[in-house]
């Protein structure tokens, strides 16, 4: 028999996913909050050029400015937090086979392979499992039974994390899967249908967002290149503006007082260097994206259900139910569906769906689907803050 615990989580015991987090991973989330300042290289790069060292000042000045800024930002999002999360609601269980971890929620249910799972974390408060930095089951010790009890779960959630990093575990079965939660007696909307990662569809909509009609492209080497041309003829321009007496020929060499056109040229530079800074940053991080993609498992199988959406990747096998997704986003490529804390929950291709025999009517009765459960949602919610009237709805 499978170790289980059952519990529900609080919005405080997002603190313990932020704890557990190595200090490199929370260089790396800082570093993430300082996107913004990236973009400023070429800006540095054209005074450095020009030898405009007092606006290379003042541009130092400002990166500074804007970093404490955009650090006492992050470190205010970081506190307030565990006020902002989604929590999942109701009871969850958590089951620990020697294969892989069993999860049973109320808005899903899944089978990870120990391989899949990042690290174990044992503190005085809990005991956590992660799948991503960011991402964690965390079971508070006050749901076992005894302090033995949960130290024995923590120690086999360990054991069988270290021994799958030492040999090849079987994958969870989509059949196992489909047997066991009894997907048979759930409705079947879509058969399954399957697709290829990929890696420039998930990356683009990772480092830009949604895309509906076309108009944010991600920057290409052949784009960039073109985007240097006309900096560098503003760049050369500014040049020959600050070293030629272009009114005394003869002193060729002797540099000339800057004048109104050459501070428009400047700050025209300046604003094309930002454009390129922008597209450069979404360039490398878009590439970055896609070798992290690329690890990913290749294939993913799906099944539609009026339940909830079926999912099976080498990663494991799934059914998130609609009410876990709190948005459906429309992209020219894919439909896009986000989780109830905005993070990207699933991307289905528009090419798979227009495999379907009715894709119109299928994506329409997604977003039907996902409406109706959100409703639903909202009515339970209020249905309780009524029922009790001592309770604030700002606790929901």
């Amino acid at each position: 028999m499978p170790l289980e615990v059952t519990y529900e989580n609080e919005s405080s015991d997002i603190i313990e996913v932020l704890q557990g987090m190595s200090w490199t991973e929370r260089l790396q989330d800082y570093f993430r909050a300082l996107t913004l300042l990236t973009i400023l290289w070429p800006i540095a790069l054209l005074l450095v050029i020009v030898q405009e060292w007092y606006f290379l000042m003042l541009l130092g000045v400002f990166v500074l400015m804007v970093g404490v800024l955009l650090t006492g930002i992050y470190m205010w999002m970081v506190a307030r937090l565990k006020y902002k999360v989604a929590v999942p609601p109701g009871k969850q269980t958590l089951r620990l086979f020697n294969e892989y971890i069993e999860f049973q929620g109320d808005r899903g249910c899944c089978r990870l392979p120990w391989s899949y799972i990042k690290r174990v974390r044992i503190s005085k408060n809990s005991v956590a499992i992660y799948i991503e930095s960011l991402r964690a089951y965390i079971i508070p010790r006050r749901y076992f039974d005894s302090p033995e009890a949960a130290e024995a779960f923590a120690k086999k959630a360990e054991e069988l994390y270290l021994k799958a990093q030492q040999q090849t575990m079987p994958l969870p079965t989509w059949e196992d899967f489909h047997r066991d939660f009894k997907l048979a007696e759930y409705n079947l909307i879509q058969d399954e249908v399957q697709w290829e990662k990929n890696l420039s569809l998930e990356s683009r909509l990772i480092i830009n967002g949604p895309d509906p009609d076309g108009t944010n492209p991600m920057p290409t080497p052949g784009g960039l290149a073109v985007q240097f041309i006309f900096p560098v003829i503003l760049i050369a321009a500014l040049i020959a503006l600050k070293t030629f007496d272009w009114d005394s020929p003869r002193l060729i060499g002797t540099p000339s007082e800057p004048t109104f056109f050459y501070y428009f040229l400047l700050v025209l530079a300046t604003f094309f260097m930002l454009i390129l800074g922008q597209q450069i940053s979404n360039f490398v991080r878009y590439w970055r994206e896609r070798a992290r993609q690329a690890k990913k498992p290749s294939l993913t199988r799906m099944w539609i259900y009026r339940e909830g959406i079926a999912t099976w990747t080498e990663e494991g096998v799934g059914l998130d139910q609609w009410g876990l997704f709190g948005q459906i986003s429309d992209d020219r490529e894919a439909m896009v569906f986000y989780d109830a804390n905005r993070q990207m929950s699933q991307i289905i291709p528009k090419a798979v769906i227009n495999k379907t025999s009715r894709p119109d009517e299928l994506v329409e009765q997604i977003h039907r689907l996902v409406e109706e459960a959100n409703t639903n949602q909202e009515e339970i919610v209020l249905a309780e803050v009524s029922d009790n009237p001592y309770q604030s709805p700002s606790a929901q």
